[in-house]
């Protein structure tokens, strides 16, 4: 065993000794390696140090700005959403095309204000500020969540000035309508402001597999069939459902509402009016953009006392020939009220939209009213200026 020990020991040495390096150099060159990897490491987590800290200065400012946009925000969700949209026309016709130009007129500003009152209402006004002056269209609260009433959930109430719930076209303000006057039955039986009034009404969305609403209207209106000097509202309620039958080729929808209004006239009697209207939509899956096809029909019944009824009926089509481009057609017919005669006529139009903020109109009206021709040419304009609401469904 001595020997063994003896002999390695002496291996160990010839070892040693042929790297030409004293043991002491070697160990001290090991410890020399091992502190310059360590300050290697050292500055490479000062580094990684340096980015982390700039990284995180970078994110607190970045939280700042947020901070203060969010501050901001809730400041501007104080203030309504508010929309202008500016409406022009120039007319010329009488007996005959181009007989007489009258000008070009500024029909009106309409500014629209709306806003959330809190997660149960909604206000909205709409004022249209025009050569007469400014005149409400309308101006009313829309109580979106009526539980905090203990009213039923689907229950949707409304109080203000606003539209009556009559037809699809009565609900579209002027600058907004398909075609640049109002069809002859609406401008007869209710005027060239439509059937509005100051009141209440109620509607509910009927459980079902199709869309199915009803309503109920109190309105103090003034038309060319009611008036309600005496305070004695009218009273209007409207059935309407809508049926889907859309497919993968194509989106295709029937919209059909019914309703019935009574209340009193200028002449001390009551007024009874029944209307049916029937809508179709027809837009191509492939094609939506470029293509599309809506047909509105409309029948109206009025009569005033035990006098006979006097009736009236519109029919417009509408066709998309590409993005920009609409062409429009409208045939109506319509009696009065007072009985003072029959008009009809067949109105076409070419409407172009540049984008959504601009509409640019042609439409070539052919008429005879209480007997006599009229031809007209409409011109018409509108822009819009900030986001406007949607035209109702």
């Amino acid at each position: 065993m001595g020997r063994l020990c003896r002999l390695s020991f002496f291996m160990l040495l010839l070892i040693v000794t042929g790297t030409g390096l004293p043991i002491g150099q070697a160990a001290g060159k090991g410890r020399d390696e091992e502190v310059s990897a360590l300050r290697e490491r050292i500055a490479v987590l000062e580094d990684q140090f340096r980015r982390l800290l700039a990284e995180l200065v970078d994110a607190r400012r970045r939280l700042e700005e947020l901070e203060k946009q969010r501050r901001v925000g809730d400041l501007k969700a104080l203030n309504p959403e508010i929309s202008v949209i500016l409406d022009g026309v120039g007319l010329a016709g009488g007996r005959s095309l181009f007989r007489r130009f009258q000008g070009f007129q500024f029909r009106e500003a309409e500014i629209a204000l709306q806003s959330d009152i809190d997660p149960f209402g909604r206000a909205e006004g709409f004022f249209a500020i025009g050569p007469d002056g400014v005149e409400v269209e309308e101006a009313y609260i829309n109580l979106i969540d009526p539980t905090i009433l203990r009213l039923p959930k689907g229950l949707q109430l409304k109080a203000g000035h606003f539209k009556a719930n009559s037809d699809k076209i009565n609900l579209i303000h002027r600058p907004e309508q398909p075609m640049a006057d109002l069809p002859l039955v609406h401008q007869r039986f209710f005027g060239e402001e439509g059937f509005a009034g100051t009141g209440l009404r109620l509607q509910y969305l009927i459980p079902s597999r199709r869309y199915t609403e009803v309503s109920l209207e109190a309105l103090n209106a003034e038309n060319n069939s009611f008036q309600t000097p005496d305070g004695r509202p009218v009273l209007l309620s409207r059935l309407r459902t809508v049926w889907d039958l859309s497919d993968e080729k194509a989106d295709r929808t029937y919209d059909l509402g019914l309703f019935y209004a009574w209340g009193s006239n200028d002449a001390g009697t009551n007024t009874q009016m029944i209307g049916l209207d029937l809508t179709h939509r027809w837009r191509p899956s492939r094609q939506g953009l470029y293509r599309s096809l809506s047909w509105q029909n409309q029948i109206l019944l009025s009569q005033q006392g035990g006098a006979g009824a006097s009736k009236g009926i519109v029919s417009f089509l509408e066709y998309q020939f590409s993005r920009t481009l609409y062409g429009g057609a409208r045939y109506d017919w319509a009696g009065s009220p007072d009985k003072t005669g029959t008009a009809s006529g067949l109105a076409f139009a070419l409407t172009y939209f540049p984008s959504e903020f601009q509409r640019y109109r042609l439409q070539l009206n052919w008429q005879r009213v209480n007997g006599q021709p009229v031809r007209e040419v409409w011109l018409q304009g509108t822009w819009t200026i900030g986001v406007h609401r949607p035209h109702p469904f």
